[in-house]
């Protein structure tokens, strides 16, 4: 067997069956404890793994030291669960990963957990990310810390020039779309982050009054008018693609001037605006 599901069932953390797969998927128990030792014993058992889907609620201590472990053949990693698998993301060195779900509760700031994993598995071709994107149930442990807010820089994408998609929740929206416009002109930032970019989602990402300036700046920059002449400014000889998918769901009210105005310059928009809880209202805005 080379494949296998558990999601919701009990099991015994060294059974053969959890050994030498290629695909696992593991959802335990709300109720059940494991060691954080135990976890990383369950996926060293594999040592080739191409896709590891990892939901653990409860994590007792490790008993043993967490070794390093390297899965060379890794390239789809979905992590979610109790802060403590934050350590067990920094035991893992995971070369060949292309797509990463990022969703632990996390209590370190989530910008180092990452840029740390990217820089033990030497710059691994990643193209797809995603920060605690999924929303405040994805976790199933009945809180929610809000990872994403606790990303203090976005300097670490800077090491993803192969990026296609970004999905992010929680994060301050100002500094994310600031990141991602064109090159600063004080030369703090010489070249594009994320050249490569297509698709951007957001949710729940706070945005201050300025905002939705700086979303509409940062399109202007990767999708420009060229029916007017606009072009992309270059930075070091390199110009990004453009925008091809953006969604932005409760992050701020662009009004549906904006929206039209991002309907024009990206192929695929949707957007919704923020619900305010404990008090009577129509239903949220759904901009498609």
């Amino acid at each position: 067997m080379r494949s296998l599901t558990l999601q919701y069932v009990p099991f015994k953390w060294s059974a053969p069956i959890l050994q030498n797969l290629q695909s696992l998927v593991l959802r335990t128990l709300p109720s059940n404890h494991i060691a954080l030792d135990r976890v990383l014993y369950i996926v060293a058992a594999s040592p080739n793994l191409v896709n590891l889907s990892i939901h653990v609620g409860l994590v007792n201590p490790p008993v043993l030291p967490l070794n390093q472990t390297s899965l060379n053949e890794l390239r789809r990693l979905n992590i979610s669960g109790h802060y403590s698998l934050t350590a067990l993301v920094e035991s893992l060195s995971l070369p060949a990963l292309e797509d990463l779900v990022f969703d632990i509760d996390a209590r370190d700031p989530v910008d180092e957990i990452i840029s740390s994993l990217v820089a033990r598995s030497n710059n691994p071709p990643l193209t797809s990310l995603s920060i605690l994107y999924a929303g405040p149930h994805s976790t199933g442990s009945g809180i929610y810390y809000a990872a994403g807010a606790l990303i203090t820089s976005w300097g670490f994408l800077a090491d993803l020039d192969q990026l296609k998609t970004l999905q992010v929740g929680g994060a301050a929206f100002d500094p994310l779309v600031s990141v991602l416009a064109s090159p600063d002109d004080d030369g703090q930032l010489d070249r594009w982050l994320c050249p490569n970019l297509t698709s951007l989602r957001m949710r729940g990402c706070h945005a201050h009054s300025d905002g939705v300036a700086k979303l509409v700046q940062m399109v202007e920059a990767r999708n420009p008018d060229t029916s007017v002449g606009g072009t992309v400014f270059q930075a070091n000889g390199a110009s990004p693609i453009k925008l091809r998918c953006l969604e932005v769901h409760e992050c701020g009210t662009l009004g549906v001037d904006v929206v039209e105005w991002l309907k024009v310059r990206v192929e695929d928009v949707v957007c919704t605006e923020p619900v305010c809880e404990g008090s009577p209202r129509s239903p949220s805005y759904h901009y498609l």
